[in-house]
């Protein structure tokens, strides 16, 4: 390309293309830890709540059983 303002112009064509396409939003693979973590904390309160003040052997669980 001889003319320099066809160059800047394929360049800055090239970024905003490669900004647009990286900045899509793509689905979370894997394992969640956050949302594991959070649970685990809400079903200890919830045991915590339950069993408050019994001993270790009159313990109850959520009802799996």
């Amino acid at each position: 390309m001889k003319n320099p303002f066809k160059a800047f112009l394929l360049f800055v064509i090239t970024i905003l293309t490669i900004s647009v396409l990286s900045s899509c939003s793509t689905p979370q693979k894997g394992f969640n830890y956050s949302k594991h973590s959070k649970k685990g904390h809400q079903l200890s309160k919830q045991a915590t709540k339950r069993n408050k003040g019994k001993s270790l052997t009159e313990y109850k669980c959520r009802g799996r059983h």
